[in-house]
């Protein structure tokens, strides 16, 4: 009879528990990553898109939106902007790499964001700007490594001696193969040529103007943390348990959804601007 009440209530107290239990640090750097995504896009789309617009409709006259028009410029052409941004997406490249170590099923993961890639790619497609056409961004990059993540972890028995192995011995060629295009431009070029989804050239880039993001050297990120996943987190729990609190709420819900940021983020930012334009000049821009 005991055996009994002590099986019903280690059911009760296991339903009680999360069904998935997150690291709140990685959802936190996964947000805040997010975040200056966001901003970094919004201060392009003014820069290039409705800056110039706002300009000519307020006659060069100086008022907000021209002196954040001349801000968004200043930001454009900043070079600390190129390496920020830079370190930006090879961390967020590498928590897509790191939460392989977190996933039951990398293989159904993979072939989820790779649909959603793909409808990414058909919307851009049909929108009448060609420059915006994405046949390669960060979405097909990540669902490309998750799914050939999730093959050599099924070759491998999910070792994951074996899978840090491989994942240096990816990593290294990646960058060697980088170095060795910036200083042969030859090479380069075959590279691209070969495969344009490999690396970025100016014919390559043509290809996917709206987004690209080639293997090489972008999946470097992506393989060295998927090995180093087990070793970092190797109990899968958080290591910073003593800073969790409801203060990084907001942060950690946006890391729990970045893909749908990420998918909606830009036509979100578009509405934005030209409800600002309509307001300050009684017209729409684009629309």
């Amino acid at each position: 009879m005991e055996e009994v009440e002590n099986i019903v209530e280690t059911a009760e107290y296991t339903a009680k528990l999360p069904k998935k239990r997150r690291i709140w640090e990685l959802d936190f750097l996964r947000g805040f990553l997010i975040l200056l995504m966001i901003f970094d896009h919004l201060m392009i789309t003014v820069s290039v898109e409705y800056g110039p617009e706002w300009f000519w409709l307020s006659g060069g006259a100086d008022n907000g939106l021209t002196r954040f028009y001349d801000f968004t410029n200043w930001y454009y052409f900043l070079y600390a902007r190129k390496i920020i941004w830079t370190a930006v997406v090879f961390t967020f490249i590498g928590l897509c790499g790191l939460s392989c170590g977190f996933s039951r099923n990398n293989l159904k993961r993979g072939c989820q964001l790779g649909l959603i890639a793909l409808a990414y790619s058909a919307v851009s497609r049909a929108l009448p700007d060609s420059g915006l056409f994405v046949s390669f961004g960060i979405l097909h990059l990540l669902s490309f490594c998750i799914l050939l993540w999730a093959v050599i972890s099924a070759l491998t028995k999910n070792n994951k001696k074996l899978n840090l192995i491989i994942s240096l011995l990816i990593t290294f060629t990646i960058a060697g193969l980088w170095f060795a295009a910036q200083k042969d431009a030859s090479f380069k070029q075959d590279i691209g040529d070969s495969f344009y989804i490999l690396i970025q050239t100016d014919a390559t880039f043509k290809l996917s103007p709206g987004d690209f993001y080639p293997l090489i050297p972008w999946s470097a990120a992506f393989f060295l943390c998927a090995g180093l996943s087990p070793y970092i987190y190797p109990d899968k729990t958080s290591h910073l348990k003593m800073l969790d609190g409801k203060w990084h709420k907001p942060i950690t819900f946006i890391g729990r959804h970045t893909l749908w940021v990420y998918v909606f983020h830009l036509a979100v930012i578009a509405f934005v601007l030209e409800l600002v334009s309509y307001a300050a000049f009684n017209q729409w821009i684009f629309l």
